[in-house]
């Protein structure tokens, strides 16, 4: 062999060579993208870190799920055993069952096959309803013209007039009786367009007490009532209406109490424990017409709402009256007059700083075409909007499932101090939804779950998850100007 034969043959073997080194260089590492060691193609969660499997297929990682080969169930958040599924009382570990329906569960229930009865105070074998003896004081029956405070501390009533709250009993959406006064919120949590009439009843001298950014501290005997009425256009609010049910929140000695009416007609509202369920509800918005099923929550389902913070217990509180929504001029009997200042100056409200030092946030309403505000303002209404819509479960040390998501959505507390818990660039906990890797995704809306989940009316995703069965239109599209003006970091992945 020539040595110009020979250097073919080993120039072709060294290209040979090179070749299989090559082949062996292109094998692609198995594509992990949230570095948790398990490849993309075998991980149920490829973008999670904190989950790579999903054994019963429920989309909640094995990780998160507490009922890991239960597809039916993923969350127990009172820890008593039981799925939140399955569990009528899901936030209290000492129920869950209620077999007669009542929402009052089975261990606390004196009368647990029996809707109409729950409580027998005085042992006789008669329950409280029938029986009419609650406490050792008070009694539904009213006499007089004033409030009748010793039913509203003693006894859950069967009709809402029993109370007499109201100057005229077939209406509670105006003439409270007392000092009870109505107020508005500046931003207000969504129920289905309908409109809303709040009053609060306060004993006499007793006050209420300003706090900075949470809602106000409220004196024994409180009352807070709020009538939910569906107009049947919402272009006037001041015309036809079909008033639903009142809601009561009362502060008695052993704790707030929440009580719903629903109004059967228009001759009074009579006590629904177990909910009730309004078929073909309709109203007209915008030029749509909309027809859905409303509904009246039971009784025990407000400790979704109203749970205490740093609670799993049924203990509730008040979401509504919070300086910052309540700070807006109303038009009173006497003039037009900030709300605050006018509680204040009628000897209902003390410890009311300067003006300057009260939170006061951008009033949403509807009407208001959110594409025309500026940047700033965009931010604050959103974070207003979500406070009251969100925050009273989506908060620090916030109860149930919510307060242990991370997602935090206060809005006293900047976004910037923390992106994450304001929902930026943070992966869904105990829930998601393949499509959607963060809640938010900054200028990327259609990417970001939770425009996703106040724009479905999907149980298993829309937000708040009770109260509504339509979708706040207008608020989803300030939530989606908002996510599209973020200018923060990118997301990984």
């Amino acid at each position: 062999m020539n040595a110009k034969r020979f250097r073919m043959i080993a120039s072709l073997l060294l290209l040979l060579a090179l070749s299989g080194c090559g082949e062996s260089d292109s094998k692609a590492v198995p594509l992990d993208s949230d570095g948790d060691g398990v490849p993309d193609a075998a991980d149920a969660f490829p973008r999670d870190p904190s989950e790579t499997s999903n054994r019963d297929g429920d989309a909640v990682g094995d990780n998160a799920d507490v009922f890991p080969d239960d597809p039916t169930e993923w969350a127990d958040q009172d820890n008593d055993g039981v799925g939140d599924n399955s569990d009528a009382f899901p936030y209290d570990p000492t129920e869950t069952t209620d077999s007669d329906g009542d929402s009052v569960g089975d261990n606390s229930d004196a009368f647990p096959n029996d809707p109409t009865e729950w409580y027998d105070s005085d042992g006789d074998g008669i329950g409280d309803n029938q029986d009419n003896a609650v406490g050792s004081t008070g009694n539904c029956e009213t006499s007089g013209d004033g409030i009748n405070w010793d039913a509203l501390m003693n006894h859950n009533c069967g009709r809402l007039s029993d109370y007499n709250l109201f100057d005229n009993a077939q209406d509670p959406t105006a003439n409270p009786n007392e000092n009870g006064v109505l107020y508005e919120l500046s931003t207000a949590l969504f129920t289905d367009y309908a409109s809303k009439y709040r009053f609060i009843f306060l004993p006499e001298n007793t006050k209420m007490t300003y706090t900075q950014s949470e809602v106000f501290a409220f004196p024994v005997g409180t009352v807070i009532t709020k009538t939910f009425a569906m107009p049947a256009n919402t272009s006037d609010r001041d015309g036809a209406e079909t008033i639903i049910e009142t809601r009561l929140l009362i502060h008695r000695s052993e704790g707030w109490v929440a009580l719903p009416y629903y109004w059967a007609d228009e001759s009074d509202a009579t006590l629904a424990i177990a909910g009730k369920r309004v078929d073909n509800m309709q109203v007209t918005h915008k030029g749509n017409a909309l027809e859905f099923t409303y509904v009246v929550p039971k009784a025990a389902s407000c400790t979704s709402c109203h749970a205490k913070s740093d609670s799993n217990s049924a203990e509730i509180i008040p979401i509504g009256p919070k300086a910052r929504f309540l700070n807006m001029d109303h038009e009173y009997a006497s003039g037009i007059q900030n709300q605050l200042s006018f509680m204040a100056d009628n000897g209902l409200l003390e410890g009311l700083p300067d003006f300057s030092d009260i939170e006061n946030p951008m009033a949403f309403t509807d009407a208001l075409d959110v594409s025309a505000l500026a940047d700033t303002q965009i931010h604050d209404l959103t974070k207003a909007y979500l406070d009251v819509n969100c925050a009273h479960c989506h908060r620090q040390n916030g109860a149930g499932a919510a307060g242990a998501s991370g997602l935090q959505l206060e809005y006293q507390r900047a976004v910037e101090d923390d992106l994450v818990k304001f929902g930026i660039c943070k992966v869904p906990v105990a829930g998601g939804h393949q499509d959607y890797t963060y809640d938010i995704v900054p200028g990327k809306p259609e990417e970001s779950y939770l425009l996703f989940r106040v724009n479905t009316t999907d149980p298993r995703h829309k937000m708040p998850e009770l109260g509504r069965a339509t979708i706040h239109q207008e608020g989803v599209e300030l939530v989606r100007e908002w996510i599209a003006r973020m200018n923060y970091i990118a997301c990984q992945g």
